[in-house]
């Protein structure tokens, strides 16, 4: 095999389900040139053997086993094992387009300026069927130095992104603390060292919606670690402390009544609207229909604006 030029880093746990798919759409890239360590988090399925199923055949597979690390960990032991400087991310349950590889990385040749590049993706359900599509703002610097002076956080999706390994080292990598939302903390970090983050404006991936995804589990907990991240990104660039997570939910409690409302709100629209599209994949239509109208009616704005951005198929 050839020195590699791209580290494809992937953190499973009880994956067995869809981890052939991924693995071929990673193994089947245009761009050949590269590793691709599957960071094995203590799974007590079938992952490992079928893992080790690949490595027997194709010498690009690097099985990484080791007891249940959380996720973050496991990706930042991965990232430390990788031989090149590009790492390259894919969930589990998510699949590549061929030429995703070959496109991000003639982005950052191309783009001197960007340390971190994803790209759009379609939504599929549990069994592959294309239920809408991502979108981001995040299409140029300009639009980072936008969320900056308007002093909000950049989001983009994580099992699409590709970033520099020395960048990705120098900030600090994924910070356990954060999780669910840890990749949101790690993307402004990036922001915070001058290190440009862009989207590009191509469908590359598929990206699934099913109940028993991270984001699906765990939405309530990752908006309420994305607020805790905020503050401690705006104390960051205030030239303070970040405030510790005990401090913060503290100071949460604290919060007058009419604004804990209004928080409470936000945050159920976003949770019902999130819902609405994973019970859209999985054609659950009744608890569909319920959950979309309630995000509707409690955040009309930001719910007709991601309906309008998403473009929802056969919606």
């Amino acid at each position: 095999m050839n020195t590699p030029v791209i580290s494809v880093i992937m953190s499973v746990y009880n994956a067995e389900d869809y981890l052939h798919e991924v693995i071929d759409s990673v193994l089947a890239q245009t761009f050949e040139n590269f590793e691709f360590i599957i960071s094995n988090n203590g799974s007590i399925d079938n992952t490992k053997k079928i893992i080790a199923s690949y490595q027997k055949v194709d010498k690009r597979v690097v099985l990484f086993d080791h007891e249940d690390l959380g996720f973050s960990n496991s990706l930042n032991q991965a990232i430390g094992m990788a031989k090149t400087n590009i790492i390259a991310r894919i969930d589990a349950d998510d699949v590549m387009e061929l030429n995703r590889l070959d496109e991000q990385y003639n982005f950052l040749n191309k783009n001197k300026d960007v340390a971190v590049v994803s790209c759009l993706a379609n939504y599929i359900n549990n069994s592959g069927e294309i239920i809408g599509k991502t979108f981001s703002d995040l299409d140029s610097v300009e639009a980072n130095l936008k969320y900056i002076n308007e002093n909000e956080p950049i989001g983009l999706l994580h099992p699409g992104a590709m970033y520099y390994k020395d960048a990705f080292i120098e900030v600090g990598g994924y910070r356990p603390e954060f999780a669910p939302a840890e990749d949101i903390d790690l993307w402004n970090r990036f922001n915070d060292h001058g290190y440009w983050v862009v989207v590009q404006q191509k469908i590359l991936m598929n990206y699934r919606m099913i109940p028993s995804s991270e984001i699906g589990k765990n939405f309530k907990k990752s908006r309420q670690k994305y607020e805790w991240l905020r503050e401690c990104m705006l104390l960051r660039r205030d030239g303070k402390s970040e405030i510790k997570w005990e401090d913060f939910l503290e100071k949460q409690k604290k919060l007058p009544l009419v604004i804990k409302l209004n928080k409470y709100r936000k945050v159920q629209a976003k949770y019902l609207y999130r819902k609405a599209g994973i019970q859209f994949g999985a054609r659950n239509m009744i608890v569909f229909i319920i959950s979309i109208l309630g995000a509707l009616i409690l955040q009309p704005s930001y719910s007709v604006n991601k309906l309008i951005n998403q473009r929802l198929r056969k919606f």
